[in-house]
């Protein structure tokens, strides 16, 4: 890619860097993310080839209330 992905990038984070189309997933296990949006204790499971890397998204906290309640979930 000629140019970056991302809104706005730290130009120490641009100096010499290159920006592909993501191709493959990977399977990562973690305890939570951080209030800076990173994975704390994050290990690497492996790679998956059961899933296109465009469907992945980051999944959000469901409350408890939201799972108990099956009419909820709707």
């Amino acid at each position: 890619m000629k140019s970056s992905p991302f809104s706005a990038v730290p130009s120490a984070a641009r100096r010499g860097a290159l920006f592909v189309k993501p191709e493959l997933v990977a399977h990562v296990n973690f305890g939570e993310w951080t209030p800076d949006s990173k994975l704390r204790h994050p290990s690497f499971q492996g790679l998956r080839e059961d899933k296109p890397a465009h469907e992945v998204v980051r999944e959000r906290e469901k409350s408890l209330r939201t799972l108990a309640n099956p009419l909820a979930r709707k």
